[in-house]
């Protein structure tokens, strides 16, 4: 017979705030990291530098996410700012470019 070892109440609560901890970034992730484009044609060159940066296969079987998440402007240079995903949920590395 197995001897099932139940879980402390310390155990739990430290359980109990890593899913929570985990939702919230679940929750910012997902509500308040997209950048809301100014047009269509900031969207649309925004699409572009996401799909020519991140190409892998990764990328192209939905595992991984890329998304813009600022554009700065600064003199005749264009500064993205995007972060990359797993799932499309769970963050896990910035990535800053600059182009003319």
């Amino acid at each position: 017979m197995k001897n099932k070892r139940k879980l402390t109440i310390k155990e739990k609560v430290l359980l109990s705030a890593t899913l929570v901890l985990l939702l919230v970034l679940v929750g910012k992730s997902v509500f308040l990291d997209p950048y809301q484009f100014s047009d269509a044609a900031e969207q649309m060159r925004a699409e572009t530098f996401i799909n020519e940066t991140f190409d892998s296969k990764l990328y192209e079987l939905g595992i991984l996410e890329a998304r813009i998440v600022n554009i700065e402007y600064k003199d005749n240079l264009v500064r993205y700012h995007s972060r990359k995903y797993v799932f499309g949920l769970l963050p896990f590395g910035d990535d800053f470019s600059e182009f003319q």
